[in-house]
């Protein structure tokens, strides 16, 4: 019985590990890789035409906004 007490307590250990590890990923990690995706995915479609600052970023504009209102960075591309 000590045996299968001292199993059920090391699947315990295992599964609340798991549960952890998961859960890190799935609130941290994750948001944090997808927002990196999306920005990069953005400024591939963005028009960039007011050059760069000392950290080599452009100033880019969205080509569905018109009016250039929504500015944000993006890598300088040359």
């Amino acid at each position: 019985m000590k045996e299968a007490t001292g199993e059920l307590n090391s699947t315990l250990i295992v599964v609340i590990a798991i549960a952890g590890l998961m859960a890190l990923f799935s609130i941290i990690i994750f948001p944090m890789i997808m927002d990196g995706f999306n920005k990069r995915a953005q400024c591939a479609d963005a028009i960039c035409d007011r050059g760069y600052n000392n950290n080599y970023m452009s100033y880019c504009y969205s080509p569905k906004d018109s009016g250039k209102t929504n500015i944000f960075e993006c890598p300088y591309r040359g």
